[in-house]
């Protein structure tokens, strides 16, 4: 894996969130004194319903930007102290340019400016880094896997495609948090037993189910490999479809943005069911494209064609009706804004999700097309060039007809939505062509036939062995041991009283620990609550239980049973840790300044 790419897809990132950040780009000068003691002044705003989705997007935005930079600088050094490191000085990086940006939005109105959007960034860069930590070499490991090819890759891409279904079917996640926001969200009345309301016109309509039918299908084929030996394989696949249609549905009525029906639970029983056909016929074959050799691709090209461009007009807007034409056809170029995703601004995430999605969609197949209609031709990289060229000419197209219609303006973006589409569809399909025409190539980590080929079991019996064998204390463990039960000696004969019974509990708390290392996990939370004698002995600093608490480190140390915990604590974990440890010392801090006198 080369991780170098992922730098590069860091700096590109960035330089998108900034100019996101930054849309509509238009700048009002500001006095910069003025601006910074407005920006120190920034209040925390009790976000309602409508506005939760554009925080959680801000979670969402600085996910990728330290996922990424983790990616390019740790890479395939060990997790450890220098992995902490490196993702503390990532995250100071990422805060630094949410902070900067934040104090730039100032001076690019309508851009507003609070503690929550800093808030919601700094829990994105944390989140990022922490996926990285804790399953980032996995996730890089199933990307190999898809780049190096063959059969065994459709297991990663399965992995990857379940993510990003699930991901995106409860975007913006703007769940409701009261009975009210639930009342308020059903009082809409987009919510449907059947078919919603919202769902359009006919040919709208069975677009938006369609497309439903379209993306859950790759997941029939998934759980048809999965269950190949399965007795009842179509079957539980169908039942699969119906709980996942059934589980998606039912989360959307609890999002606000969300759009319950129960017909998409029938569109995701059919997709799952029409994935497991397709399976079955595909697996009869030796070849599984063999079946396009004996197909007359370009006549039926040519066929299809026609009702795919009435479909993408009516889709964009286009209508015969005589009231949806406009005359001012001039004034509707002169309002077109060019700049690229200025109209996606101006409306909601879940809004601007879906239409991008649509557009993506509706370009998809003409990557597909030229893919067949050049099947029997030698590929070549262009050819991925000349899918999103052909898609933006058509898109070109359709956005120039809607000068000519009232309430519809041209989206100067869908022509780079429409390009990237295209080529993306003929690599996707491109790609599972080489896939089942080259050897199969096993899977890193794959079967091992014992557990010394295994690296995994190796590394868990290692580590076993550590915690059930004690070795001896060097020189440094045992000289700690020696100064912390000189300081308890130096506390114990200046305890108030006699402390002949303290000391005799002391001593059989020694012989039991002794001989049952394990002992402390239960006399510790013990006398946590009971060993505390301050009203009787003035102590409050230095009480009888951190004797007990010294002692169980002078024997741990001095019996070599003290291990460092950053040889077992898994690195995400520390990363979480030091997070934690930072900001309880910048709150710390803030409380504590300015210092008032004794």
């Amino acid at each position: 894996m080369a991780y170098k790419n992922f730098l590069y897809f860091s700096f590109a990132y960035s330089l998108f969130i900034i100019y996101g950040s930054l849309v509509p780009l238009e700048y009002h000068p500001k006095p910069w004194g003025q601006a910074w003691t407005s920006f120190s002044q920034i209040r925390y705003l009790n976000l309602g319903a409508a506005s939760r989705a554009d925080w959680i997007a801000n979670i969402l935005l600085y996910i990728p930007l330290t996922f990424s930079l983790a990616a390019s600088l740790i890479g395939e050094s060990k997790l450890g102290l220098k992995a902490i490191f490196i993702s503390l000085f990532i995250l100071v990086f990422s805060i630094s340019l949410a902070v900067t940006i934040e104090f730039y939005q100032q001076f690019f109105p309508p851009r507003t400016v609070s503690q929550n959007d800093l808030i919601a960034e700094t829990l994105g860069s944390i989140i990022g880094l922490f996926v990285w930590l804790s399953y980032g070499k996995r996730l890089t490991t199933l990307f190999g896997h898809i780049l190096q090819g063959g059969k065994n890759a459709l297991l990663a891409t399965a992995i990857f495609y379940i993510l990003a279904y699930l991901t995106l079917s409860f975007f913006p996640y703007d769940f409701v948090t009261s009975f009210q926001e639930l009342q308020y969200k059903l009082s809409f009345g987009n919510d449907s037993f059947f078919i919603s309301k919202s769902c359009g016109d006919f040919i709208r309509c069975s677009s938006k189910l369609g497309s439903e039918i379209i993306l859950i299908l790759p997941l029939g084929i998934f759980c048809s490999v999965f269950l190949k030996q399965h007795p009842k394989k179509l079957t539980a696949i169908i039942l699969i479809g119906f709980l996942l249609g059934l589980f998606i549905e039912g989360i959307q009525l609890f999002i606000i943005s969300g759009i319950a029906q129960g017909i998409s639970i029938i569109t995701r029983i059919t997709g799952m069911y029409l994935g497991a056909i397709i399976f079955k016929k595909t697996s009869q074959l030796e070849q599984p494209f063999a079946f396009l050799n004996t197909i007359n691709l370009k006549k039926y090209l040519i066929i299809l064609a026609l009702p795919y461009i009435l479909v993408l007009a009516h889709l964009s807007g286009w209508s015969l009706a005589e009231k949806a034409i406009s005359s001012n056809i001039a004034e509707n170029f002169e309002k077109i804004n060019w700049l690229p995703f200025y109209y996606h601004y101006y409306t909601t995430e879940a809004v601007a999700l879906t239409s991008l999605l649509s557009i993506f969609a509706m370009y998809f197949p003409v990557g597909i097309g030229l893919w067949l209609w050049k099947y029997h031709k030698i590929q070549s990289k262009y050819h991925y060039l000349q899918a999103g060229l052909y898609a933006a000419s058509l898109c070109f197209i359709m956005e120039t007809g809607k000068l000519f219609f009232v309430q519809k303006h041209p989206d100067p973006t869908n022509l780079i939505i429409s390009f990237v589409a295209a080529a993306f569809a003929y690599f996707i399909v491109q790609t599972l062509y080489r896939w089942f025409h080259q050897p199969t190539i096993k899977l890193a980590g794959g079967t091992y036939t014992n557990s010394s080929d295994n690296p995994l079991q190796t590394q868990f019996e290692s580590k076993q062995a550590i915690l059930t064998n004690e070795v001896t204390a060097g020189f440094f463990a045992k000289s700690i041991a020696s100064v912390l039960l000189t300081v308890m000696i130096w506390q114990l004969l200046n305890y108030p009283g006699s402390f002949a019974v303290l000391l005799a509990l002391l001593i059989f708390y020694a012989i039991a620990l002794h001989k049952y290392p394990q002992a402390w996990l239960i006399a510790l939370p013990a006398l946590l609550p009971v060993a505390d004698l301050s009203p009787w002995t003035g102590r409050l600093f230095f009480t009888e239980f951190d004797y007990f608490f010294l002692l169980t480190l002078v024997i741990s140390l001095w019996r070599g049973r003290w291990r460092s915990p950053f040889k077992f604590i898994k690195t995400a974990t520390l990363f979480l840790l030091g997070i934690y440890l930072l900001f309880y010392t910048i709150s710390l801090m803030l409380g504590l300044f300015p210092l008032q006198a004794l």
